[in-house]
Parts: C-alpha cells; sequence; structure tokens
C-alpha cells in the first residue's frame, strides 16, 4: 500500500501525489481564507452578536466555520457592506426581535423594517443633515450646486443612496430641485422611483409633521436646494 506523504491539514484527505495536492480545493480551505477578510471578520461578529442576542453561548470561530449558518452570514456580511448599512448590528437585533431567520435578511421586505425602524428612531432633522453633508461633498466632487447633483445622476444612482439613508426623503420632498428633477424623469423611471421610495408612506408620515416640514423646506431652500 502507498502511503500518503499530502495531507490536507483542513479536511485531513491524503494525497499520493503532490499534483493532486496542490489541486486539492475543499469547502473548508475555502471557508478558512474566506474567514480571514474583512466580511469574514464581519461575519463572525455578527454570527456572535446574533446567538448572544438570544442568550446562547457563541461559539468559537472553528465551529461558525462549519455552521449551518455560515453562507447566510457571509452573504450577509457582503450585502450590508455593499448596501450601507451604518449599524449591522443594530439590524441583526431587529430581525431578531421580528422573527425573521438569516437566510432572509438581504430580502426586500426584511430591508423595509430595517428603514421604517432607522426613519422612526432617528429625528428628521438628523436625517436632513447627513443629507446635506451628502449632497455638499457630491457638488464638491461635481463641481456643481448641490441642487444640480441630482441631474448628474442615473435614476438607480439616486435610489441607492436613499436606500441607503445617504439621502434622506425627509429632505428631498421638501427640495424644489429634487422636484424638478423627479418631475422630469420619465414616466416609468418616475413611478419606480416613487414605489421604491414609498410615497405614500411618507406623505403620510410628513402630513404629520408640519412643523418639521416647514424647518426643512426652509433649510433647503438657504442653500438653493
Amino acid at each position: 500500500m502507498i502511503e500518503s506523504a499530502w495531507t490536507c491539514k483542513h479536511c485531513k484527505r491524503r494525497f499520493i501525489s503532490e499534483r493532486a495536492f496542490m489541486k486539492h480545493e475543499c469547502t473548508q480551505m475555502v471557508r478558512g481564507r474566506e474567514i480571514q477578510t474583512v466580511i469574514g471578520q464581519s461575519a463572525y461578529g455578527l454570527y456572535k452578536v446574533w446567538m448572544e442576542k438570544q442568550r446562547r453561548a457563541a461559539p468559537p470561530i472553528e465551529t461558525f466555520l462549519s455552521s449551518a449558518y455560515y453562507s447566510s452570514f457571509m452573504k450577509f456580511s457582503a450585502w450590508a457592506r455593499e448596501t450601507g448599512i451604518p449599524e449591522p448590528q443594530k439590524y441583526v437585533e431587529l430581525m431578531i426581535n421580528s422573527k425573521i431567520a438569516p437566510a432572509l435578511w438581504r430580502r426586500n421586505e426584511a430591508y423595509q423594517i430595517y428603514l421604517e425602524h432607522f426613519d422612526k428612531r432617528t429625528d428628521p432633522i438628523t436625517q436632513a443633515t447627513t443629507t446635506l453633508e451628502t449632497l455638499l461633498d457630491l457638488a464638491e466632487g461635481l463641481e456643481c450646486s448641490p441642487g444640480e447633483v441630482f441631474s448628474k445622476f442615473q435614476v438607480g444612482d439616486i435610489l441607492e443612496l436613499i436606500q441607503q439613508r445617504r439621502l434622506s426623503p425627509w429632505l428631498l420632498f421638501c427640495s424644489r430641485s429634487f422636484k424638478v428633477w423627479y418631475q422630469g424623469l420619465h414616466d416609468a423611471d418616475r413611478s419606480a422611483l416613487m414605489k421604491s421610495i414609498g410615497i405614500d408612506y411618507w406623505a403620510n408620515k410628513m402630513e404629520s409633521k408640519p412643523q418639521v416640514v416647514a424647518e426643512l423646506k426652509a433649510i433647503a431652500e438657504s442653500i438653493g436646494l
């Protein structure tokens, strides 16, 4: 019997040739590399939060690598980073309280729950301040006025900034420039934008806070927005 000279330290599989050993790539090996990345470290950190918030002991990282939840948390970590979730830990806590399983956290329905929660706990002026900072930064980079920023981007780009709450509907719907921009869109683009933002939800929300709306309109007008 030929004795194996090469053994994978991850899955313990043995190989009788160096060529076969070098070509080998098992799931454990791939996960071992992934967990060292920023996304991997974030995924494990969020997994620990998820476990601890349910009053369960967080297992060591080696256990996480073989967990049935590994893929869900890796995908969520990458999605949260790409989407620009400001506080992923808060997102996880909300999903736990809403009894939503990790595999479903990236769904639009789950994200809408998060956005509504974010809007309820973050006051309009704070959101407007973030929006102003975003528009001023973009305007500086594009060498234009804040009110001209919208026309420099595609609808999808503006929507992405809104979904990230880098641009808040609180200030946008108080802005003449934004109104002129979206009214100039093609019907299909305008309808898709309003549907994605949730126009009925925001109309009711702003109608309930007339003083805030008046203040935000004054802010928008003061910077030519």
